[in-house]
């Protein structure tokens, strides 16, 4: 071994006792699920967040009727009481059916990804949201509509109207850039064949490196200017000189499997996601 393979063993040992040290990861509402490796929303607690407004239900709409049946309109404190308990039925009935619904979609999703088995062959594409990308491409259709319009009824006496006209301009070439560079990352994937990742482009493969030869994956969330996570997977694949190979945004199925890819193989993982 000589000084710099000495040096990278030393460094990976102190990065790998340097995740390994880390302090279990604690967020309220969530508990850790050992099969997964993830931690995943507390369904015990939503279940009986689930009864508790159902008990509630069943006391509020018969001692609303009651009032109903003995309203004195003359009274204000019985019709402010009897307000806010109608208040309190609507929004119960609103928020039971949405738990319900949340309750049902966390344990299918849950038992897809207990079910999710590594082979030794498949893909990862970057993960793109439909939603934000119809939304990206409706905000840039309506600054399209809208400078037209704003060129003919400007003021071209008044310098404030030509200024905010030109950072109209402006934004929506921003807001073009971004789309054409999501359409971009879009295209984007990972090949994994057994003991060998090759990053792919438009299915045409750039580059390729052996399991051997990654020094560690790191798997978190990107968060914005004001602090908001994403609660969207990024990984990110360094190789042995600590470049970075790889990096993309992933859905949570594809980091699940790739979890479980990576342990298979031994390689290490610094995971600052850590939930479903």
């Amino acid at each position: 071994m000589d000084l710099k393979e000495a040096m990278d063993y030393i460094e990976r040992e102190v990065l790998k006792n340097k995740i390994t040290a880390k302090k279990p990861i604690h967020k309220r509402g969530y508990i850790f699920d050992e099969k997964l490796d993830i931690l995943i929303p507390n369904l015990t607690r939503q279940k009986k967040a689930l009864k508790i407004i159902l008990n509630i239900l069943l006391i509020l709409i018969p001692f609303s009727l009651i009032q109903l049946f003995f309203l004195d309109r003359t009274s204000y404190i019985k019709m402010i009481i009897l307000r806010y308990s109608i208040s309190g039925i609507l929004l119960f009935i609103i928020t039971l059916p949405l738990i319900i619904l949340n309750i049902h979609i966390i344990k299918n999703k849950l038992k897809k990804l207990e079910n999710l088995e590594v082979s030794n062959q498949f893909e990862v594409k970057t993960f793109v949201s439909n939603f934000h990308l119809f939304l990206h491409a409706l905000l840039i259709l309506i600054f399209i509509i809208i400078i037209p319009i704003f060129f003919v009824k400007i003021n071209y006496k008044d310098y404030k109207g030509i200024f905010y006209f030109f950072v109209l301009i402006a934004i929506t070439i921003y807001a073009i850039y971004e789309l054409l560079k999501i359409l971009k990352n879009k295209k984007y994937s990972l090949n994994i064949d057994s003991r060998e990742i090759a990053l792919l482009y438009n299915k045409n493969e750039m580059k390729s490196i052996k399991i051997e030869k990654i020094n560690f994956i790191k798997f978190y969330d990107k968060k914005s200017k004001r602090g908001v996570r994403s609660n969207i997977p990024t990984i990110e694949i360094f190789d042995s000189e600590k470049n970075i190979f790889a990096e993309m945004n992933i859905k949570t199925s594809d980091y699940i499997l790739l979890k479980k890819y990576f342990k298979k193989y031994e390689v290490l993982v610094n995971d600052e996601f850590n939930r479903l």
